[in-house]
Parts: structure tokens; C-alpha cells; sequence
């Protein structure tokens, strides 16, 4: 539910947008006593697997000076293991130190909440810091014990994003970034969560669905102003053209770095990945065009001579052979690429890998991580797992987000499939979009290995994905 003790108008009218339950104009003294009396009806998430079932959402503006003492008086009332408190502080840095008491009252309520969004310069005066490099600023959270921190800069016209193991900015290249003023971006946000994003996805989601909407909408002004004449548009449309989605830099793409070499189609076809040298062979014998090694718990003694004979083999049969991992002995055989999770793209020599010319493919489960993937500009992305695997423990996406990433980015790299993709499900998965599925146990733990990876082959030419 929105609970908000201003602007209440202009936060509803996006709240509805969104399908977003909400219960008209509430007071602060509404809201405490449907708390005291256990009897307030929360907004329930659709998808809120591993966190809160229940999103409050609380706007502070400059005519709540008064009513701090009893905002956080209700929300103490709240059971933590219940609900996920976003605040947005639209009020200015001189409303705050207006009052000697107004800062200490601010911190009382933050103790409750676990995302805030407001302004840069309002984050510091909490926090009693200065700095806003990634190292000083990791403490901020921790010190104003929050979870995430959405932080805008209205001289630079970006937005820094921060969590205990995150630290990013998010800017636009073209026009000014939405900045929050009336609550709209808390109550954009918050849609995007009962939708089940983490709160880094909501973010990227929700700058973008605003930054479209100015597009669409040349009346719409950057602080999404109501008036009795005019209203927000009453369809709400997924934002995925790319050209909406905020740039987000970070420690990876603060590095100069050249963009990798593309491969030769964006349509990259069946893309087999496999854990040994025979499978390997097999597969390239039978005209796979694109693969990949992927060797789990080997002795590291025995990893290069894997690797080399790996490297031959793919040059032998004019494959595109990608390892994964094992970036250096990648360089060292001159393969055709490496594949690298979002773990490992922060610890590798990148710059090594772009001026050894090889391709580099990263695994993504969502938009922050696709938006961190593409700062650095790589030949491929890979999306999973779509389904449920065997192989390892993942976060599954399903077939709504992959469409939705495919519109945006097929365009742009190669997308490829991974995670559960079988023969019974292949058709849906192409028909999200993507030029490439990737799969391991279809092939590897099929009765015929060389009926399935033929039928899956017919697949592949019949939408004219290419090997």
C-alpha cells in the first residue's frame, strides 16, 4: 500500500498504472492507527521469492517536519520480517536543516526502512559524509543501516546506486535523467518489485519505463507534475527499447576498454556446452558450429593440456570454441572466445582478453546484470536459465523476461538461451526471439546423442538460425 502523507495524487495515479493496489488518501494518523489496530492491508507480491511479501512505500516532503515522530512511531509497530519499507525524501537538503531535531528524526525512521532514494546531497548530510567515490560511500549503508541507497545528483544528472555489494552510477547520454520529486519513481519502483525484480532491476526498470514515458509523452515534465487537465497515460507498456535504459557504470567499465570482437552473426544456432574433450569431438564431428568447454573441479596441472587440445580441435573444424573460465589458457591456444560469469568478469584481465582479439560472452539472470554486461561491450550475452537445471543452482528468468530482454538486445549482440532448454521447450524459447540456445543435458544425457543433436540441428535451420 502507498504509505504516504503527501503529493498522495500524483503517487496513485502511477500506483494505478501498475495495477498497484492503494487505498486513497491516507494521513499519518490514519495510517498509525491501522497499524495499532493490526488491520492494514498490504500490497502482496506476485513473485517476491527470498524477500519481503509486503512493499510499504513512504514519501517525505517538506510538510511533514511535524509528523516524523509519529511515522516512526507507526512503523515500529511493523513486524521487520514482514514487510520492505522503500522511502523517498523529495524534501530539500535546506528543509532538513531547518529544524536542529530533523536529522536525528530522519535517522529514527531509517532504521526501518530498506531502500532509500533521495537526493545526493540530503544522503551526505545523514551520513555526515563527503565523498562520493565507491570506496567511502560502501560505508553509507551500513552507517544510515539501510539496504539500498538510491542517490541523485541534480548538478551531474545522474543517480549513484548502492547495497552492501553494490556500487554503480546510472546516467542517460541524451536527455536528463528523471529525478524524483513528487514520489513517482518510489511508487514506480515498488511496481517493479511486486512484479518480483530485486530492488538493483527495479532501478534500471524504473528509469527507463520514466525515461520512455518522457519520450512518448513530449507534455510529460521531468517531475511527472499532475493537473486537473492533464493525466498520466492510462496504458502502461514494459519499457525494452535499449535507447531508454540508463548507461551503468561501474568498477568493471571504469576501465578504458575497446569494445570485443563480434562474431560473424548475431544468430549464433544450437550452441552445445560440454564438460569434456570426447563430447567435445563428438559434437564437432557432427557439424556443430558453436560450443562450449566448460571443465569443472580439475586439477589445475591438468587444465592446459585440456585446454590446448581443446584449442586444436576447434580450429580443426573452423569452430567458434569458447571457454569458459579459463580466460589465460584461452589467450595462450588462441581460442575463439572465453565465457565468463558475473562473478569473474570483475576479476579478469579484460583488457587482456580484447587485445588478444578474442570473443567474450557473459552469463546475465537479469537487467542490472545485462546493463553491467553490455557498459563493456561484449560479443554475446548469455540469458538463464530460462528453466529449472540440473547442471547448477541458478536464478530462473522464464520465458516473460527473456522475451522482454530479447526486444531490447537482440538487436544490438547475440543473445543466447541457457538453462533447461530440452527438445519439448526449444520452439518456446525461439520463439521469444533469441538467436541462440545453448544446452547441455538435451544432448549429453539424450539416449541417441547424434538423433537428438540432429533433430535439434532441423530446428535450428527451420527459424533460420544459423551454424
Amino acid at each position: 500500500m502507498p504509505f504516504t502523507s503527501s503529493n498522495i495524487d500524483q503517487a496513485l495515479a502511477v500506483n494505478q498504472l501498475f495495477d498497484y493496489p492503494s487505498h486513497g488518501s491516507l494521513s499519518v494518523d490514519t495510517v498509525s492507527l491501522a497499524l495499532r489496530e493490526n488491520n492494514l492491508s498490504l500490497c502482496q507480491t506476485k513473485q517476491f521469492k527470498q524477500r519481503a511479501g509486503n512493499i510499504i512505500r513512504l514519501v517525505i516532503s517538506q510538510g511533514d517536519g511535524d509528523s516524523l515522530q509519529a511515522i516512526c512511531q507507526a512503523l515500529s509497530q511493523l513486524s521487520a520480517a514482514n514487510y520492505y519499507l522503500i522511502c523517498e525524501i523529495i524534501a530539500p537538503l535546506s528543509w532538513m536543516n531547518s529544524s536542529a531535531t530533523r536529522r536525528s528524526e530522519l535517522l529514527a525512521i531509517l532504521q526501518h526502512v530498506d531502500l532509500l532514494i533521495c537526493a545526493w546531497d540530503v544522503t551526505q548530510q545523514l551520513a555526515q559524509a563527503n565523498s562520493t567515490s565507491a570506496t567511502q560511500t560502501s560505508k553509507l549503508c551500513k552507517q544510515l543501516q539501510i539496504t539500498d541507497l538510491v542517490a541523485f545528483d541534480a548538478q551531474a544528472r545522474h543517480c549513484i546506486y548502492l547495497s552492501s555489494s553494490a556500487f554503480a552510477e546510472l546516467s542517460f547520454n541524451h536527455e536528463s535523467i528523471p529525478m524524483p520529486a513528487t514520489g513517482v519513481l518510489s511508487a514506480v519502483l515498488a511496481s517493479f518489485m511486486l512484479w518480483g525484480k530485486r530492488s538493483c532491476d527495479a532501478l534500471v526498470l524504473s528509469l527507463a519505463y520514466l525515461q520512455q514515458i518522457q519520450a512518448i509523452d513530449t507534455s510529460a515534465t521531468i517531475n511527472f507534475s499532475l493537473s486537473a487537465q492533464r493525466k498520466h497515460p492510462t496504458v502502461f507498456q514494459w519499457p525494452v527499447k535499449l535507447q531508454y535504459f540508463p548507461q551503468l557504470n561501474t568498477d568493471i567499465s571504469s576501465v578504458s576498454l575497446q569494445p570485443f570482437n563480434k562474431t560473424d552473426s548475431l544468430k549464433l544456432g544450437l550452441y552445445p556446452v560440454v564438460d569434456s574433450i570426447e563430447w567435445l569431438e563428438r559434437l564437432l564431428k557432427l557439424g556443430i558450429k558453436t560450443i562450449q568447454l566448460r571443465i569443472k573441479d580439475t586439477e589445475p596441472s591438468d587444465l592446459e593440456p585440456l585446454v590446448a587440445q581443446a584449442a586444436t580441435l576447434g580450429q580443426h573444424y573452423k569452430a567458434r570454441l569458447f571457454i569458459n573460465d579459463y580466460w589465460r589458457l584461452a589467450i595462450k591456444y588462441k581460442c575463439y572466445g572465453v565465457h565468463l560469469g558475473q562473478e569473474d568478469i570483475g576479476e579478469c584481465d579484460l583488457n587482456a582478453i580484447q587485445q588478444a582479439g578474442l570473443r567474450l560472452g557473459i552469463s546475465t539472470h537479469s537487467e542490472y546484470e545485462w546493463l553491467r554486461a553490455i557498459a563493456i561491450n561484449p560479443s554475446y550475452i548469455a540469458m538463464g536459465a530460462v528453466y529449472p537445471t540440473l547442471t547448477k543452482p541458478a536464478m530462473v528468468i522464464g520465458l516473460s523476461n527473456l522475451q522482454h530482454w530479447c526486444t531490447t538486445l537482440a538487436e544490438h549482440f547475440p543473445v543466447v538461451a541457457i538453462g533447461g532448454i530440452k527438445l519439448d521447450n526449444i520452439e518456446a524459447i525461439i520463439a521469444t526471439g533469441v538467436g541462440s540456445v545453448a544446452l547441455v543435458t538435451a544432448i549429453t544425457h539424450a539416449d541417441d546423442y547424434r538423433q537428438a543433436t540432429a533433430q535439434l540441428q532441423c530446428i535450428m535451420r527451420q527459424h533460420n538460425l544459423q551454424q
